[in-house]
């Protein structure tokens, strides 16, 4: 009876959609990263209302650029092994740090 309710949903592959358009998936993810990150950012800096056209301008700058040189991010992640992930941990956790003690 549970697998007669879910039936129509047997037509989406995700994996195929992944597949298929993973430069976009990348993309995607890495745009919303860096808006989040500079919205957290720029919010404490900036009370006009000029800020919500400014963080994502600034969002989509940095995600042309990671993008641009993925694959070398990748090389550097994947070559680092364990120290690669911790490493990108820490960047990601340094990003918002000044505008949380500012």
């Amino acid at each position: 009876m549970p697998s007669s309710l879910f039936l129509p949903l047997d037509r989406f592959q995700p994996s195929e959609i992944l597949a298929q358009y993973s430069e976009w998936v990348y993309f995607t993810l890495i745009l919303v990263f860096f808006v989040s990150v500079a919205g957290i950012t720029l919010r404490k800096h900036f009370d006009k209302p000029y800020v919500k056209p400014l963080i994502i301008s600034v969002g989509l700058m940095l995600t042309v650029g990671v993008f641009r040189f993925k694959q070398q991010v990748v090389e550097v992640f994947e070559g680092w092994g364990i120290l690669g992930t911790i490493l990108l941990v820490v960047m990601a956790a340094t990003i918002p740090v000044p505008a949380t003690y500012s």
